[in-house]
């Protein structure tokens, strides 16, 4: 019989440990989102370029972001444009050398301009992105991707 008490104490302290480290996860803090990565109607800029590439994620059929890069007379920013259903859905056909029209927010993302597009704009068409507060326009719609 004492054979049995140390092997039972033992799984007994192994399901504490368990638990309370379990219970340790439950309770760490929430992971916050980075300051510098949300959109702040405050750091808006225009910027017009041309497009020197397009990431692959556009031509996706699996919800993707889309990012595009524009060369402008200042040098090359990345913009984000929005998830790869959205773009589809407002029909903008997109193609390297194509000239746009860009406002947004400007981000420093790890020493990196990325532009977070609210309004693009290319010849006479015009799309609208996000409002005036920076919230994107596909936020609360079903992803169209599927």
């Amino acid at each position: 019989m004492p054979k049995t008490r140390p092997a039972g104490l033992l799984i007994l302290c192994l399901l504490m440990w368990l638990v309370l480290g379990v219970d340790q996860a439950n309770t760490a803090p929430p992971v916050q989102k980075h300051p510098s990565l949300e959109y702040n109607p405050q750091d808006v800029v225009t910027v017009t370029g041309m497009i020197t590439a397009i990431d692959p994620a556009a031509a996706s059929t699996l919800p993707e972001p889309v990012f595009l890069t524009l060369t402008t007379p200042q040098g090359k920013v990345k913009v984000f444009l929005g998830p790869n259903w959205y773009v589809a859905e407002q029909g903008m056909q997109l193609a390297i050398l194509d000239r746009l029209e860009v406002t947004g927010a400007k981000i420093m993302d790890q020493g990196r301009v990325v532009i977070f597009a609210a309004q693009v704009k290319k010849g006479d068409q015009t799309w609208q992105i996000r409002d005036e507060t920076g919230k994107p326009l596909w936020t609360g719609r079903k992803n169209q991707a599927n």
